[in-house]
């Protein structure tokens, strides 16, 4: 009778692994990507939307689908594309962006950036902004925009240093 409850109770464990392989939470990013200059801009304090930027570097052997965007410092935080068209500023959501391997993707003034929704904390200058990048395949990323100074035609703040976490 002992070997028989040993016997489920090893089995049981078991299923419990195997479930949680297969049912655990997100993956984390790898090393092959590399984060860089990114920052948010210093807005006034009742302004509602801010703007992300950063340039993100692929340096696998696998194209890395970024599918989303979250930061828990903000209600809701999309991917954005400004562009000319028929002599107006325009901007559209972006749902994917691709980066094959060698590749990078920037997002920067005048181009593709993050759009930051609705702040529930006011921004400090120097302070850091969290934000987590999801990838198609389940992976996350976690990146520190620095909030700092910048101007219409910078692709880099002002000051200060970017940096940003790999889990």
């Amino acid at each position: 009778m002992l070997r028989i409850v040993t016997t489920e109770r090893v089995a049981a464990f078991g299923v419990f692994l195997i479930a949680a392989l297969f049912i655990g939470g997100p993956v984390q990013a790898g090393e092959n990507l590399k984060i860089s200059e990114a920052w948010v801009r210093v807005a006034p304090p009742k302004m509602k939307a801010h703007a992300g930027y950063f340039k993100i570097e692929n340096h696998g052997t696998a194209e890395r689908i970024l599918v989303g965007v979250e930061s828990p410092s903000y209600a809701k935080a999309e991917m954005h594309v400004s562009g000319m068209k028929d002599g107006m500023m325009m901007m559209q959501r972006l749902e994917q962006v691709a980066i094959a391997p060698g590749k990078s993707a920037e997002f920067k003034t005048g181009g593709a950036h993050i759009m930051l929704v609705g702040p529930k904390i006011p921004q400090v200058e120097g302070e850091k902004v969290p934000l987590t990048l999801k990838f198609q395949n389940g992976e996350t990323l976690l990146v520190e925009l620095l909030i700092a100074k910048g101007g219409m035609t910078m692709d880099k703040p002002v000051g200060g240093s970017q940096s940003s976490k790999t889990h």
